[in-house]
């Protein structure tokens, strides 16, 4: 990757970031300590989604992609982005499915409205994400760019314009998130081709992209729903043992520090390819030094930004919220240690 679209890239990142930083910022602010508590469950089945998505489709895709020559990638791209849509299709009933049942189940009033849009906003989030990503894996990063601000960008426009002209709740942020998303996914479709021809697409193209795919991904489904238990359930059995206003302080708190994910998610996107063509051109010796310095650099940041929070937490929890978060600032530590 050149230093021209590592730089694309790292804006892009702040961008996303970014955005997503000042949205949880608003959310928490203007839906409450309730209703934000609510979002945050509701946004745990998401990131569940997208962490299988990752492991078998977006992860393995970031390091096998560049490594095609000009004439096998597009077949491979092809395929990925069938293997992605039905992913994504499968994500969707399961939302509706389990949603349904669970509705039933616990004759919660308001979670029957939010079983479609929740639905509708996780597989936007899905194919817009896998399109930022296949942007990032041929190097199109100025796409990847105009990708994200449409989804990202728009998004947040839109939830302060809502909020502000008509009010706003949860169920009119998932939609106005499967909204923007949708959009992006538009400009995905139309920008990458991959749906324009796909009649040379084997059976054979298909069964051996997941045997690749799920050769590599085995390994990281097993490492990411560890880490979506580890993080998620606790955020969970605090819905269940206390109460959806204790999660939405603890989410609250988390968005203190979690600039700290535009360091994160930077990496994602330019270190996995760079550190594949490394290996590919230098070896292992290579690949452990640029993975050395990679690590010095994002543990320093890291430390800095979570001291920084860790010190003046109610000072932070009373600047951005006012006075709703008021007592809270010790989550605001948990979360700098966690981090």
């Amino acid at each position: 990757m050149s230093r021209t679209a590592t730089n694309i890239t790292v804006i892009d990142q702040a961008l996303v970031s970014g955005t997503n930083f000042i949205t949880g910022l608003v959310l928490a602010r203007i839906l409450g300590i309730d209703a934000y508590g609510l979002f945050i469950l509701l946004a745990g089945v998401t990131l569940f989604a997208s962490s299988m998505q990752n492991a078998i489709i977006i992860s393995p895709m970031m390091v096998h992609g560049p490594s095609y020559k000009k004439g096998a990638s597009q077949n491979y791209y092809q395929t990925t982005a069938i293997l992605q849509t039905v992913l994504t299709l499968v994500f969707f009933l399961l939302i509706l499915i389990i949603g349904t049942i669970l509705n039933n189940t616990l004759l919660d009033s308001r979670l029957n409205n939010l079983i479609l849009p929740l639905a509708l906003a996780t597989s936007g989030f899905l194919l817009q994400e896998y399109y930022r990503k296949y942007f990032f894996s041929v190097n199109k990063t100025i796409q990847a760019l105009v990708n994200d601000s449409l989804s990202y960008g728009i998004q947040l426009i839109s939830i302060i314009a809502v909020h502000y002209f008509y009010g706003i709740e949860v169920e009119s942020c998932l939609y106005i998130m499967a909204i923007t998303s949708f959009i992006a996914v538009i400009h995905g479709t139309i920008i990458s081709g991959l749906f324009y021809i796909i009649s040379k697409i084997t059976y054979t193209n298909i069964k051996d992209t997941i045997a690749k795919h799920w050769a590599f991904g085995k390994w990281l489904i097993a490492r990411n729903m560890t880490y979506w238990l580890s993080t998620q359930m606790v955020i969970y059995m605090t819905g269940i043992f206390l109460s959806i206003s204790a999660v939405g302080a603890m989410g609250a708190a988390r968005n203190i520090v979690g600039i700290i994910n535009i360091l994160f998610l930077a990496l994602n996107n330019f270190a996995t390819p760079r550190a594949s063509k490394i290996y590919a051109s230098q070896g292992i010796n290579g690949l452990s030094k640029y993975m050395r310095r990679l690590s010095l650099i994002g543990g320093g940041a890291t430390a800095s930004i979570a001291f920084i929070a860790s010190i003046a937490p109610e000072f932070w929890l009373n600047l951005v919220y006012s006075t709703e978060y008021a007592g809270y600032c010790w989550l605001v530590i948990a979360w700098s240690i966690y981090h």
